[in-house]
């Protein structure tokens, strides 16, 4: 089976298929043997542990650890849907989050961004009006008006947390399609390493192919990509995984001593659905880094000193900015891709292309 092949059919694994169940430990429960159907068809009888290692390990063994691992996660949400809320933390936290678990499941090692001057993220705001916000209204929900975040997929009710993307096409999806028009826009950098969980869609790449860990660690990808399957439930239960795994993060970085994990990287569930414009997941990457100082008002300190911000702007605003007597004639190949010629990939250009400031 060729690596495509491959890729095509992990990708499927994140597509749940039709289904009349409502009860989340019955989707699992059914994800988890399209997985085992999954690893029957991709992987040999012997294994390679990691993606560099040259120990193997058997297919038997392999399928053994994923239903292991699928057990821990019904077994938290059984504890979190009878309200034993601890128990359930203590389980993800015990078996996924800690860092020896990390570096156990290699799979879901954290990514670090070692170029930050390199990787630039965006930020969109809806607006009421055609005004442009500061640079600091462009950052996380400020600590005064906490009581507006709620509970989403990586969100919890009263935790501000900053929220990034890696293309504006993506922003604007993730905030639900809001006027474009009347949206703020802005680029930020990182002025440090990051380092993230990754719970994203990965790539198989061909020198690589599949490895154990790295079919481990989906386990956890597959279980927090569950859309929810009535979205204006204030409950939703296929977030508790998502949310459980955020909290064990804030917990670890305030009892451990080693280095953090700045947040969860993660792909977005309008990936390869009919509404999804482009079908490139490396438009939909996600990042969720939650505060690491709490204050009665202000924002992070912490996060505000390790990222710069483009001064906002809007799609209205660079329209009307722009000098009507020439002629832009953008064809795909001056760009390289049918994205990069949009709207959305020429505005990404010109912010990648401005000075970016402390924010303040």
């Amino acid at each position: 089976m060729t690596t495509s092949e491959i890729q095509t059919l992990l990708e499927k694994l994140f597509t749940e298929e039709n289904s009349s169940d409502i009860y989340i430990i019955d989707r699992i429960e059914k994800q988890q043997e399209r997985f085992i159907q999954f690893i029957e068809k991709v992987a040999d009888d012997k294994i390679k542990s990691s993606a560099k290692g040259k120990q193997t390990v058997s297919k038997s063994e392999v399928k053994e650890k994923v239903r292991k691992l699928y057990k821990i996660i019904i077994d938290s949400i059984k504890y979190y849907l009878n309200g034993e809320f601890e128990t359930c933390r203590k389980n993800i936290y015990r078996n996924f989050i800690t860092p020896e678990n990390v570096r156990e499941i290699k799979g879901l090692m954290t990514t670090s961004i070692k170029n930050p001057s390199k990787k630039v993220y965006f930020r969109i705001r809806r607006n009421d009006t055609y005004n442009i916000y500061k640079k600091k209204e462009m950052f996380h929900i400020p600590f005064e008006k906490r009581g507006v975040v709620g509970n989403q997929r990586f969100s919890v009710s009263g935790y501000p947390c900053l929220y990034l993307g890696s293309s504006i096409y993506g922003c604007w999806e993730e905030t639900q399609r809001p006027n474009i028009d009347m949206c703020n826009i802005v680029a930020l950098q990182s002025t440090k390493e990051l380092k993230f969980l990754s719970l994203s869609i990965p790539t198989i790449k061909n020198d690589v192919g599949i490895y154990a860990n790295l079919l481990y660690s989906l386990v956890l990808r597959l279980v927090c990509s569950l859309k929810a399957h009535n979205i204006s439930d204030n409950f939703k239960q296929e977030y508790i995984i998502p949310q459980i795994v955020l909290e064990s993060i804030i917990q670890r970085n305030s009892q451990s001593s080693k280095v953090p994990i700045d947040g969860i990287k993660y792909t977005s569930s309008i990936y390869c659905q009919p509404q999804d414009m482009f079908k490139d997941k490396n438009l939909l990457m996600n990042y969720v880094l939650p505060i690491r100082e709490s204050k009665e008002e202000g924002l992070c300190p912490l996060l505000t000193s390790i990222f710069k911000a483009t001064d906002a702007t809007s799609f209205i605003a660079e329209r009307l900015k722009k000098n009507v007597r020439d002629t832009f004639l953008h064809c795909r190949e001056e760009y390289g891709n049918i994205y990069d010629s949009t709207e959305f990939g020429v505005l990404e250009t010109k912010l990648k292309n401005r000075e970016f400031f402390p924010i303040e």
